[in-house]
């Protein structure tokens, strides 16, 4: 970018910031833009929070047969025994 461009460019933002309707318009545009980006992100937390949480319930489930079978096991060895 030359040093034209560049003033030219900074002269264009500074007359956004000076006109507050402008810098309002332009705030608002990029807050919006923001705001969408962040709900569709919390949005996809939730949605993987709940997919956490019965993953862990399955996870529990498992290893509790694991430990009855276990235990079944071990009670039917000393049976023999």
């Amino acid at each position: 970018m030359t040093l034209e461009e560049r003033r030219d460019e900074t002269e264009r933002w500074m007359n956004v910031i000076r006109d507050p309707a402008r810098r309002a318009a332009m705030v608002n545009r990029y807050w919006g833009s923001f705001m969408k980006t962040h709900v569709k992100f919390r949005n996809r937390l939730k949605v993987r929070e709940q997919e956490l949480v019965a993953l862990r319930s399955k996870v529990a489930e498992l290893e509790a047969k694991i430990a009855v079978s276990a235990s079944s096991k071990d009670q039917c060895l000393r049976a023999v025994e």
